[in-house]
């Protein structure tokens, strides 16, 4: 008969505890099922503080279960909260505000420095005072309509290509074409003029004053060909004229003083009968 023996060598008989609870007898089964062999005799020095310290670890090993599903109850909850966040931060702008001083020319201009840039998503923003700054005090900054005015304000600016003018007449030329200059800028909404002597009549009723908009020859055009573009009256007076190549940068006209015309023309002209592919884009008349 083997034995097994802790601490003090009490010893205990397992088959003679028939008196004991339903838990007791679940521990000395588990106590039992660990002893092998035959006429095997386990002594303890303390029967009943072995059993309440068995008790006590399963009570805290269901305690740690709990408190382990509880656990990670919570880390799910923050889990899901933490991606929320971060999914609410990607749909933010990220701001930065920087307050500058502004010089001018190697001369200190006074300006309220106090937040004057903000950098939003990397590209840089100023407030209006470092603008004020820089144009001086000759010149208003208005703003009005999704525009800012620098000096004289435009009233009633209308594209020239919109359908609150109307076309009278035109030649060889084509409009709301989207397609690149010869140095590369893409011009979207622009009316092209083909062929020499291409021309559109618009019926401008003098109620504008001015016009403006920006000349460059469209890629793909032959580098041989200058074209002359001109505008002209009703009575084919030129108002404006000047002359492009494709190996020049876009010309930006501004100002034009159209207000005596009752119809405005806008033609091209080619030596020898070439073609031009002149293109005329951001066209705006107001007063």
């Amino acid at each position: 008969m083997k034995s097994i023996y802790l601490v003090n060598y009490c010893k205990i008989n397992l088959g003679a505890l028939g008196g004991s609870t339903y838990e007791e007898k679940k521990i000395y089964k588990n106590i039992n099922s660990s002893v092998i062999g035959d006429g095997n005799v386990v002594s303890f020095n303390n029967v009943d503080e072995f059993i309440k310290d068995y008790q006590k670890t399963i009570q805290d090993n269901e305690k740690l279960n709990d408190q382990n599903t509880e656990y990670y109850k919570n880390y799910v909850e923050i889990k899901e909260q933490n991606e929320l966040l971060k999914n609410q931060l990607n749909d933010r702008s990220y701001v930065v505000y920087r307050n500058l001083g502004l010089y001018v020319d190697s001369s200190n201009i006074s300006i309220a420095s106090d937040k004057s840039q903000a950098v939003i998503d990397g590209k840089e923003y100023y407030a209006k005072s470092v603008i004020e700054g820089i144009v001086g005090n000759n010149k208003t900054i208005t703003t009005d309509d999704n525009y800012m005015y620098i000096g004289k304000k435009v009233s009633d600016r209308t594209s020239l290509f919109s359908d609150k003018i109307w076309v009278v007449d035109k030649k060889n030329c084509d409009v709301n074409v989207s397609k690149k200059d010869s140095r590369g800028n893409n011009r979207s909404n622009a009316l092209q003029l083909t062929y020499n002597n291409s021309y559109i009549i618009y019926n401008t009723d003098k109620k504008y004053n001015y016009i403006s908009f920006i000349i460059s020859i469209a890629d793909g055009s032959s580098n041989t060909n200058n074209v002359t573009v001109s505008l002209k009256d009703e009575n084919e007076n030129v108002i404006y004229s000047t002359e492009i190549s494709k190996l020049d940068e876009p010309i930006k006209v501004t100002d034009v003083a159209i207000n005596s015309c009752s119809t405005l023309k806008v033609e091209a002209t080619t030596a020898n009968y070439n073609l031009c592919y002149c293109l005329i884009s951001e066209a705006y008349v107001y007063n």
